[in-house]
């Protein structure tokens, strides 16, 4: 210990998070599925209320994968996060049906889809298996 009443220690080293009040790796590291979740949501923002103009041509039927992947990321990391299944698979649901309400908006020039929604179900569903895995083979 130092004269100033805090550990020795090296936030870049890999489990020490410096003072309190520091984030460092170890800090990340310990939180790596929030971190993880937080991204998730953010990469939902943009994939989903991006308007019609800055969305890229794909193959059809690539968006439905892509909404598998993305609520499949967002039930996965959520999970694993903390978040309670009781709180979590509802506000998904939540969010994939009021996504499309708003795609639907003139605010986007977007379509909505009940495949889409579908496909969100389906990837909540995946993804809160993969947390259920996860846990189970890191226990």
């Amino acid at each position: 210990m130092l004269g100033n009443g805090y550990p020795v220690s090296d936030s870049d080293t890999p489990g020490h998070a410096g003072r309190p009040g520091q984030h460092g790796v170890g800090w990340v590291a310990a939180h790596r599925w929030k971190v993880a979740f937080g991204v998730a949501v953010l990469v939902s923002l943009v994939v989903l209320f991006t308007p019609e103009s800055g969305v890229p041509p794909a193959i059809p039927g690539t968006d439905k994968l892509v909404h598998l992947a993305l609520f499949g990321a967002l039930a996965g990391t959520g999970r694993l996060s903390g978040a309670g299944r009781r709180w979590l698979v509802p506000a998904l649901l939540a969010y994939a049906v009021s996504s499309e309400v708003i795609q639907a908006s003139d605010l986007l020039g977007r379509s909505a889809s009940v495949a889409d929604v579908i496909a969100d179900t389906l990837g909540v569903v995946f993804g809160l298996l993969f947390a259920l895995r996860w846990r189970r083979r890191h226990a």
